[in-house]
């Protein structure tokens, strides 16, 4: 029965159980039994009087072990339902992420399909600027951006002085808030199309240039997905959206 309830207590202390009250009462158990193993007697009422205690021992041991077990099988059932619950938690919250990234990917979608300029940016790429001022790919609440692009093989028609414009959106394509936003107006091929900048430059557009934007956000936008579009006269020059984790 000790070695049954060893193991059991073990088995207990894995699964993050109090078992410090019971360990007490079976260590002064196991003395009592020691003690009457030491004992040297040919008395009948003296051996009768051992055999009463050791049933008792043996009694309280079974009560023990009868808890503890009950305990750890209520452990054991607790923590498959927790481990079911986190695993369920960790799916919704991918799932999230990946509907949220899916919108920002779309809104960049649906604003090249529409608003393209008939030459357009490649190599289009965009590095958060984190408060340790190092680059990256992802940070958390960025203080600002770099926008690099090429522009090859332009037309000649539509080389020469030419505003290049920076716009920066949520998700849902609202324009980052800025101390000094910029309103203008492109000619896309399919229309006019109204947009609200962050910044502006003025560019000889030639057949072929490396281009690009480093920019201050006036207050560090939090964590989410954003769509940046570079612009020109044109229309849309290229699109690309970005995450702040």
């Amino acid at each position: 029965m000790s070695v049954a309830y060893s193991d059991l207590r073990v088995e207990n202390e894995s699964l993050q159980g109090e078992v410090s009250a019971t360990a007490q009462v079976v260590e002064q158990k196991e003395i009592v039994i020691k003690q009457i193993k030491a004992q040297s007697t040919k008395d009948l009422t003296a051996l009768r009087s051992q055999i009463a205690e050791l049933q008792k021992v043996k009694s309280e041991f079974e009560q023990i072990i009868t808890a503890l077990q009950s305990e750890n099988d209520a452990l054991k059932t607790e923590n498959v339902r927790l481990s079911g619950e986190n695993e369920n938690l960790k799916g919704q919250n991918t799932q999230l992420s990946e509907q949220v990234t899916g919108l920002a990917k779309q809104l960049e979608d649906q604003i090249r399909k529409t608003q393209s300029a008939t030459f357009k940016a490649t190599s289009f790429r965009v590095e958060v600027e984190r408060k340790t001022e190092k680059l990256t790919t992802k940070a958390r609440r960025a203080k600002g951006i770099l926008v690099t692009f090429d522009l090859a093989d332009v037309p000649a028609n539509y080389q020469g002085a030419q505003k290049i414009y920076l716009v920066v959106t949520d998700d849902k394509g609202n324009p980052i808030p800025s101390v000094n936003p910029i309103k203008a107006t492109v000619y896309a091929p399919t229309g006019p199309v109204e947009i609200l900048a962050q910044e502006i430059k003025s560019v000889n557009v030639v057949n072929t240039q490396r281009l690009s934007f480093s920019h201050k956000f006036d207050d560090r936008i939090k964590a989410g997905n954003y769509v940046v579009a570079i612009y020109c006269d044109k229309g849309l020059l290229g699109a690309s959206s970005f995450r702040v984790s």
